[in-house]
Order: structure tokens, then sequence, then C-alpha cells
């Protein structure tokens, strides 16, 4: 926001930050994930222009079920464990997303979220608020087709979760996550996330996932680099 002020006022201090965050996406590593970051050149730079970098970590809240945004989030590093709530009111995970996950999308048709997202790891976000958005007429038709392409790809990630639990087995369940987690992160060095949200994933405990991670790791499926990497010996990208 303050840069329609600096706008509105005549100052040549908003020109130096819309080149800066022009940089920033030109030379952000999850440009090609983002919706933002892979738009054309006139609506990546106008929406470039309101970006908000913004840190998170984990465990924090950036989505509610329920909820109608009032901006919208892509995650730029980092990784979200999204969740359901069910009929029963218990919110449980139905899948992890990284760079160039988008939030608060529904909000542009007056829908709220379908899923509540925390944050799995520590991470970075670019954040954008519709209404300033709107006020320079950037929601155009096409920033709205690449949102519709960030939805179906991350509709495509929701089946690929829900296909990796009817795997047989938890170490074969385990390795399947494992997969998904290396594209989306694009490495085979993969970051964990808590034993405990792995277990919530998988819809078993912590003893289990420790000891599926050995029979990986016996196997040699997996390298086990640290606590919070291991690398796998195949990845299907």
């Amino acid at each position: 926001m303050r840069v329609l002020k600096g706008d509105s006022s005549g100052s040549t201090r908003a020109v130096p930050r819309l080149r800066a965050a022009q940089t920033a996406c030109e030379n952000c590593a999850s440009r090609s994930f983002c919706p933002v970051g892979s738009m054309g050149a006139p609506e990546r730079d106008g929406l470039a222009a309101l970006i908000q970098e913004r840190p998170f970590h984990r465990s924090q809240v950036l989505q509610e079920q329920g909820q109608i945004a009032t901006s919208l989030r892509i995650v730029k590093t980092g990784s979200t464990l999204m969740l359901r709530h069910s009929t029963d009111g218990r919110a449980r995970g139905v899948g992890l997303a990284g760079r160039g996950y988008t939030f608060g999308k529904f909000a542009l048709v007056d829908q709220p979220d379908a899923l509540t997202c925390v944050g799995a790891s520590s991470g970075r976000l670019c954040e954008i608020e519709f209404a300033a958005a709107r006020s320079l007429g950037l929601l155009n038709r096409r920033v709205w087709w690449n949102l519709v392409h960030a939805h179906i790809r991350e509709f495509g990630l929701l089946a690929d979760w829900a296909q990796a639990m009817r795997v047989g087995g938890a170490p074969a369940q385990l390795w399947a996550a494992l997969q998904l987690m290396a594209t989306e992160q694009g490495s085979r060095c993969v970051r964990l996330p808590t034993q405990t949200v792995l277990a919530e994933l998988l819809g078993t405990t912590r003893e289990t996932v420790a000891r599926s991670l050995r029979v990986l790791e016996q196997t040699q499926q997996l390298v086990r680099r640290d606590r919070w990497h291991c690398e796998l010996s195949s990845v299907a990208m």
C-alpha cells in the first residue's frame, strides 16, 4: 500500500520500488511455478509492484477453511500442510504443497477457502492485497487464466496425494509421499517435515513413520543426510 501512496503524491520513490519488485520476480527461483512470475510482462510488472514478501513459520495458519481471503498469497519457499475439516469436526491432513501454491484465489469469485493450510516448515510467501489490485484494474482476464492454471495444478496435486495414500503398507505409502515431496521441491534431496506431520498425512503414528524410514534406508531407497534431509535413490519427476 505504500507504493500507492507514493504514486498519488507524485514521488519518484515509487519508481525504484517498482523496479526492485520486477527484478525480484525476474530473478526468483520459484518463478516458473508462480502464477504471477509466469505471467506476461505487463501483468507481472503491475502486480509485482504490490507484492509484500513475508516469512512464515512451522505450524502458522496461512489459510482457513470457510474464510473468504482478502489477499492472494503464493508460497515462495518452504512447504505447507493442507487440511480438510470433516463432518466430525476434525481437520485431517490431505497433502503437502510447496513453491507456487496459491492461497486465497477462491475469493475472486466470492467463495471461501476449501482447505486450511498451515506451515509444515518455515518459509516465505508473496502477498498481494485484492483491494489494491482491483483499484489498479490489474485483475484482468490473463491474470484469471494463470490462476485457473494454478488451480488445475493444485487439484492434480491433491489427486496425487489421494493416490499415494491408497498404496499398500506404511513403507510404500511413505515412499510415495517422499516422491511427491521431491517433485514439489525439485530435488532428490528432500527437506523432511516433522514425523508428526508425516504421521498425520499417512494416518499412522510417529513410531510407524520412524520404522518406515529405517526400512527405506535399509533397502537403499533413501540415504539419511541429517535429521531433516534424505536423498532418494530415484525420483519420477
